[in-house]
């Protein structure tokens, strides 16, 4: 009995960081992409444009 609550609580505390990292994705994503999605996408064009010395564009 002790061994499968001891399991049980290791399973909840995994959950929960799941879910935390979750959501700390999300909110990371929301707050680079969302207000400023253009700004972020230009640059990521940029970068790949440097990176592939202007081949892909």
């Amino acid at each position: 009995m002790g061994n499968s609550s001891a399991l049980d609580h290791d399973a909840r505390n995994g959950c929960l960081i799941i879910v935390i990292v979750i959501l700390a994705i999300c909110y990371g994503i929301y707050h680079y992409w969302g207000p400023k999605r253009a700004d972020v996408f230009l640059d990521v064009s940029t970068q790949a444009e440097q990176i592939s010395g202007g081949v892909i564009f």
